[in-house]
């Protein structure tokens, strides 16, 4: 047991006056990357929005106290507290918040001496010749974030938040504890239970008690559904898959009672089955699934995790049952995931949103990329064979050429958009899906892909940005014309600028290579290796402190970036473009087709104005386009 002592609440200016906080060697390095760096800076930004009184709590900080000074070793937390130092460092440094109480970093690292040089040299502002890489890409994720999140204008109002309002709970342990043993009952210690448990025993407490099966139902979709890493189907006992799903496991009941009356009374192993019953013990006895359903688990990585997916099902259930999209504007905000769905209680009936969960899940499965273990996108379904007795993944549809172009399209909106608050895009798929007979035709999806794209690109990038629910659910009319100012803003241009520009490259040269200007064509071989990845530096082609060679003017232009994975732009960030040209001939991957097409240009710097400005104009031409005016000859202006 703790006792008063041993918790102490402190706001940020407290953690960073209240001693020395020593990160052991057993621990591993830092580790964050942008998704959670993201999220975090959102998720203060949103509560220092909505009320600047309310504190936000941000977890525990578990200690112990080295004889002495005040001198505390990280158990379980340094991720947070590292995070919190590059951040301030930032505010300082690059925005030059008055941090007074942020003097020096209070974090320090055994053994790790390139780490503690880095966090000691951003706080500084000092440049060193060898960073710890993680570190010195969390802080230039925490300045992009800042800067397009936030805005100049309102870093004031956060930073003074973050000091004063942001809390964590110092959890001091007793000092006769075995550190490196309390250290591996931390990693291994059982979750808590999530709050999408505590929403399926809230929606179950709407349920007929009385009834056994409507219960058992209940719980055995809402747990198919929730394991995000495996197909749908394959939450079910094998005895009754195909009575749920068809003979071909290809097809979804009609309703909730359908359901119920497939599973049957023989697949209730209890005659009673309590609400707290359903979420410890699920109908799926996971010791008796075979081989090939562990294996599922491990093969595919969802896009989303169930909270989130379920924040999505509720925005279309919504949608169908109630007309005034103005009474329900749903965040996609997983924190929040209780609070949003007590507001909407009164509206949901438990059996027709479980059910519509399940139709999500089985059209998510099959018409959504997934990663594979190979770590290549895929698009997949199940397939039944009854003669082998066995399930196995085929391609969504047999049209291998619409495949691989949904699957291209597909990543790039995911990549653009990687926290889960922002992916609009897959809420906005989902209701096309939801809304189409139960087989979706392969170029009727590509098409729809497409000028949704369209809609989106223009109706954000537009003279007047349309907000995401107008341009995704209300069938306002979008004007399409790029407003170039979008593109001027150097390192803060956004990603999705980027990724659709690449995508349009890949399908000017696939299609119509021959056609296109010669500054345009890339290699079949460039072209068909190409996938979309988790890019997030926008890099400076022509550098903007070159290591040898001239400055060049207006250095920011849109036609001297790119966007590439930020390990190579740290690498690669002050050499010439005769060097990156070197080093990327030698990659067997390629991240930018535009950086590709810079790449083509055999002069590029201060000496060659006109290969950018050429290179600029081919690209913003381009940009202009619909994806339906992508045709021969298409980067003609």
């Amino acid at each position: 047991m703790y006792n008063r002592n041993d918790l102490k609440e402190l706001n940020l200016i407290e953690l960073f006056a209240s001693g020395q906080y020593i990160v052991p060697v057993y621990q591993r390095n830092y580790a964050w990357v942008e998704e959670q760096i993201e999220q975090l800076i959102l998720d203060i930004w949103d509560y220092a929005r909505q009320n600047q009184e309310r504190e936000y709590y941000l977890g525990s900080l578990v200690v112990f106290q080295r004889e002495g000074a005040e001198h505390f070793e990280v158990i379980d937390g340094q991720q947070r507290h590292t995070t919190l130092s590059i951040l301030m460092a930032v505010l300082k440094n690059e925005f030059q918040q008055p941090l007074s109480q942020f003097e020096s970093i209070n974090l320090t690292y055994d053994s790790r001496k390139r780490a503690h040089r880095t966090l000691q040299a951003l706080l500084a502002h000092h440049e060193l010749l060898e960073y710890e890489e993680s570190i010195k890409n969390a802080y230039e994720i925490c300045k992009k974030y800042l800067s397009s999140t936030i805005g100049s204008e309102q870093l004031s109002l956060f930073s003074s938040y973050l000091l004063n309002k942001v809390k964590i709970l110092r959890v001091l342990v007793p000092s006769d504890t075995d550190l490196n043993h309390y250290f591996e009952i931390m990693n291994n210690r059982g979750e808590q239970l999530e709050k999408h448990e505590v929403l399926k025993a809230r929606l179950m407490n709407k349920l007929n008690k009385e009834d056994v099966e409507e219960l058992t139902t209940f719980a055995t979709i809402w747990d198919a559904c929730s394991d995000m890493r495996r197909y749908v189907q394959y939450g079910f006992d094998k005895s009754v898959r195909h009575a749920v799903f068809s003979d071909n496991l290809d097809k979804i009941p009609a309703d909730f009672l359908s359901i119920k009356n497939a599973l049957g009374s023989a697949s209730i192993k209890n005659t009673e089955l309590s609400i707290l019953d359903s979420i410890t013990a699920p109908l799926v006895d996971s010791k008796q699934q075979s081989r090939q359903d562990d294996a599922s688990s491990e093969r595919f990585n969802s896009v989303i995790n169930f909270s989130n997916f379920l924040l999505h099902a509720l925005r279309i259930y919504l949608r169908k049952n109630i007309r005034n999209n103005q009474e329900f504007d749903i965040a996609l905000d997983d924190k929040a995931l209780l609070d949003i769905f007590q507001e909407q209680a009164e509206k949901i009936d438990p059996k027709e949103f479980v059910h519509l969960l399940l139709r999500l899940r089985f059209l998510f499965d099959s018409y959504i990329i997934k990663r594979e273990w190979d770590d290549k996108w895929s698009l997949k379904k199940i397939r039944w064979y009854e003669n082998r007795d066995n399930i196995n993944y085929v391609n969504t549809f047999d049209d291998e050429q619409s495949t691989s172009q949904i699957i291209l399209i597909l990543s790039m909106l995911h990549v653009s958009f990687p926290s889960l608050i922002y992916k609009h895009w897959l809420n906005g798929v989902l209701l096309y899906l939801h809304e189409q007979p139960q087989t979706v035709n392969a170029s009727e999806y590509l098409n729809y892909l497409e000028e949704y794209d369209d809609r989106l690109f223009f109706g954000r990038f537009s003279v007047q940005p349309l907000e995401y629910r107008d341009i995704l659910y209300n069938a306002c009319t979008i004007n399409y014309t790029l407003d170039t100012s979008h593109l001027d803003q150097a390192t803060n241009t956004q990603n999705y600028i980027f990724n659709r520009l690449d995508y349009l490259i890949w399908k000017t040269n696939y299609f119509y290579s021959n056609t296109l200007p010669q500054k345009m064509q890339l290699s079949s071989s460039v072209i068909d290796k190409f996938i979309f990845s988790f890019r997030s530096s926008v890099e400076h082609y022509y550098p903007q402190h070159p290591n040898a060679g001239e400055p060049l003017a207006n250095c920011d232009r849109f036609g001297n970036l790119c966007l590439i994975s930020r390990s190579n732009n740290s690498k690669l960030s002050n050499h010439l473009p005769t060097a990156k040209k070197e080093h990327y001939a030698k990659s067997t991957t390629i991240e930018s087709l535009k950086q590709q097409l810079m790449m083509s240009y055999e002069h590029w710097g201060p000496e060659a104005c006109d290969s950018i400005d050429e290179h600029q104009n081919l690209m913003i031409a381009l940009l202009r386009k619909k994806n339906s005016e992508i045709v021969g000859g298409a980067t003609n202006a």
